[in-house]
């Protein structure tokens, strides 16, 4: 069964965000971040930072949410980064959005692998 954070994450998406904000927005909450600044803040990061050239932007709020958690300490939230980024490559198969929209996963399905994976 989906967490409430992959549940909003979801939600978000289907009402037209990107997969940046829908994976940053369903963490708002958490640390208390106003949902449009958030959406604002990540505008730009879908489609692999708006040209589908880079790293898929459900990573990159995953990355976010790692750093609004852990930030406080850098060797942390460098460890959780990397492990969170291996994570997501080795489910999806890739992190170059551009390389994942190509392949058989929708871009629903990497906004809730991305807020699953931030839940452990």
């Amino acid at each position: 069964m989906p967490t409430p954070h992959t549940q909003r994450a979801i939600e978000l998406h289907k009402q037209g965000c990107n997969c940046a904000q829908a994976v940053l927005g369903a963490y708002c909450e958490d640390f208390k971040l106003p949902e449009d600044t958030a959406k604002c803040m990540t505008a730009g990061f879908g489609n692999g930072l708006g040209d589908t050239q880079g790293i898929c932007g459900a990573v990159l709020s995953g990355i976010i949410v790692l750093g609004l958690r852990y930030g406080s300490d850098r060797r942390l939230v460098m460890k959780k980064t990397a492990e969170f980024k291996q994570s997501f490559r080795e489910k999806a198969g890739e992190l170059d959005c551009c390389q994942l929209r190509q392949g058989d996963i929708s871009c629903g399905d990497l906004v809730a692998l991305a807020a699953q994976l931030l839940e452990c």
